[in-house]
């Protein structure tokens, strides 16, 4: 920081330049006593939650890549889970940054039978407002 206050002409062309942006609605916030009861559904209970995000964590080697590909191939096909839950045929996207996806994941996912054709990868920078050529949106 400088030690010396801003002139006044710059100080007045940051605030020109600042208020050019639009205002971002502030977060909402309210007390816990206003929010309603959810029920949990489960992918395969206890472990994963249907409609939340979950996390994976282990030490390297563990096999928590070698898991999800495994789950993830089972429901591609439609296959049962080991608690006896069947589910529809359904799509996967896979987040990895640590694994190539063209020389490790994708040979992972066809040793276990996967359907490739509902696997979606991320690629090089990724967003999550972005529309692929593809028609697939991710918001």
């Amino acid at each position: 920081m400088s030690e010396k206050p801003l002139p006044d002409r710059e100080v007045r062309q940051i605030a020109r330049s600042v208020s050019r942006y639009p205002i971002k609605a502030p977060p909402q916030i309210i007390p816990f006593s206003e929010i309603p009861e959810e029920r949990l559904e489960f992918l395969w209970y206890p472990y994963i939650c249907l409609g939340t995000l979950g996390l994976l964590d282990g030490d390297p080697g563990d096999g928590k890549s070698q898991l999800c590909v495994w789950l993830c191939a089972r429901l591609s096909r439609g296959d049962k889970l080991p608690n006896g839950d069947r589910f529809q045929p359904a799509n996967c996207f896979l987040f990895n940054f640590e694994d190539l996806p063209g020389a490790v994941i994708k040979k992972r996912l066809e040793a276990n039978g996967a359907d490739l054709r509902g696997f979606l990868s991320n690629r090089g920078n990724f967003s999550l407002r972005r529309k692929w050529s593809n028609g697939w949106t991710v918001k």
